[in-house]
C-alpha cells in the first residue's frame, strides 16, 4: 500500500521573518493595530521607510537644482524688475495699475472707493457758448429793449463791468470772478437796475438756451403777501426748489399772520434755501438795497451766516435811473 502524500499548499504562507510581495492583512480591530510591529504599522498607515524617504528627498533636491540652475535664484516667484522692463513694458505695467508695493487687490479696492467719494462731487458746470458771443446777445436784448420802450441808455462802463462778469456766470464761463457754484446776491442803491440785469439774464437764459440757469422772480413783498392770504407757507414750496430770483431781500416784513400766529416766513424761507443749496446745488438768487452786513440784525447770526455760505455779494454800481422820466423804470 503506498503512503497517502502529505497535502502541502502550492504556494506556502511565508514565515513572519521572511518578506512578502503581498500585502499583509489590514487589522480588523484596534488590538489587532497594537500587536502591529512598528514596521507593519507604518506600512499600513503609507509611511515611508528611511530607504524610501531618501529617495524622495534626492528626488526633491534634483529639482531644486535644475530650477536654481534655470532660473539663477532659489526662489521660484521673482518680483518684478522695473529697471529691466521695456517701454512697452512700463507702460503696460502703468496701464493696469502695477505698484511694486500695493498688491492688485489692494489697488483696486483703493480705486473703487475713491470712485465711490467721487460720485459725491457735484458736477460742474460747463461753458455753453464762448463770452464774445454772449456778450454780444446780451448787448442786443438791452438795446432792443430800450428802443421798443424808447428809451435812452443808461448804463456806465462800470455797471457793464458787472454786467459782464454776470453773462460769464450765468453762460459757465471759468474766467468768471463770480464762483460758478454760488448764488448771487446783486446789492446797490434803488434804481440803479439790479433787477433789470436780471431780467436780462433771464431773457439769456431763454434765448440760447441754458436751461440749468434759467429761472423765475418773485419779491419778497409778494410773497408775503401770498404766504398770507394762503395762511400757511405753501407759496416757499416751490421757491425752496430752486431756480428763483428773491427780490428786494430785507424790505418785506419781519412777520406775519398765519392762522393767528405770528411767523416768521424769511427764517423758514433761508434754511430750505440753504439745505436745497448744499443738498442738491439748487441756484436761488437775490436783489437787495442792503450791504450783505446788514441782514445780521434782520435775519439774525445763524441765517446771516448760513446766506453768507450759500451767495456770492456782487455791487451794482450807479445812481437812481428813476429821476429821469426817459429812462427805464425797472423795478417796482
Amino acid at each position: 500500500m503506498k503512503p497517502t502524500p502529505s497535502l502541502t499548499p502550492v504556494n506556502p504562507t511565508p514565515a513572519p521573518s521572511e518578506k512578502s510581495s503581498e500585502p499583509t492583512t489590514a487589522p480588523k480591530n484596534l488590538s489587532e493595530v497594537v500587536a502591529l510591529s512598528d514596521e507593519l504599522l507604518n506600512e499600513h498607515l503609507g509611511i515611508p521607510d528611511p530607504d524610501q524617504q531618501k529617495a524622495y528627498e534626492l528626488t526633491q533636491q534634483r529639482i531644486e537644482e535644475r530650477r536654481n540652475k534655470f532660473y539663477g535664484k532659489t526662489s521660484f516667484v521673482q518680483p518684478i524688475d522695473y529697471d529691466k522692463l521695456s517701454p512697452d513694458g512700463r507702460a503696460h505695467r502703468a496701464k493696469v495699475g502695477a505698484d511694486p508695493v500695493a498688491t492688485m487687490r489692494n489697488v483696486s479696492r483703493l480705486d473703487s472707493i475713491l470712485g465711490k467719494v467721487a460720485a459725491l462731487r457735484k458736477p460742474g458746470r460747463n461753458q455753453v457758448l464762448p463770452f464774445e458771443e454772449a456778450q454780444v446777445i446780451v448787448r442786443a436784448i438791452y438795446e432792443t429793449d430800450l428802443a421798443g420802450r424808447e428809451r435812452k441808455p443808461y448804463w456806465t462802463t462800470e455797471s457793464f463791468a458787472v454786467v459782464d462778469e454776470v453773462t460769464k456766470y450765468f453762460i459757465g464761463d471759468p474766467t468768471s470772478q463770480i464762483p460758478l457754484s454760488k448764488n448771487l446776491y446783486v446789492y446797490g442803491s434803488v434804481g440803479v437796475g439790479k433787477t433789470y440785469l436780471f431780467r436780462m439774464m433771464a431773457v439769456l437764459c431763454e434765448v440760447v438756451p441754458i436751461k440749468d440757469m434759467a429761472f423765475r422772480m418773485v419779491s419778497t413783498k409778494r410773497l408775503m403777501r401770498a404766504i398770507s392770504s394762503a395762511k400757511s407757507l405753501n407759496p416757499i414750496a416751490k421757491i425752496e426748489q430752486g431756480n428763483w430770483l428773491i427780490d428786494e431781500l430785507g424790505g418785506e416784513k419781519k412777520l406775519v399772520k398765519v392762522y393767528g400766529d405770528q411767523e416768521d416766513p424769511m427764517d423758514y424761507l433761508i434754511n430750505s434755501i440753504y439745505e436745497s443749496y448744499i443738498d442738491y446745488g439748487k441756484k436761488t438768487h437775490f436783489t437787495s438795497n442792503k450791504v450783505p452786513d446788514e441782514l445780521e440784525a434782520i435775519y439774525g447770526t445763524r441765517n446771516y451766516d448760513r446766506f453768507c455760505e450759500m451767495v456770492e455779494a456782487v455791487y451794482f454800481p450807479g445812481k437812481s435811473i428813476r429821476i429821469d422820466p426817459n429812462l427805464i423804470d425797472d423795478e417796482e
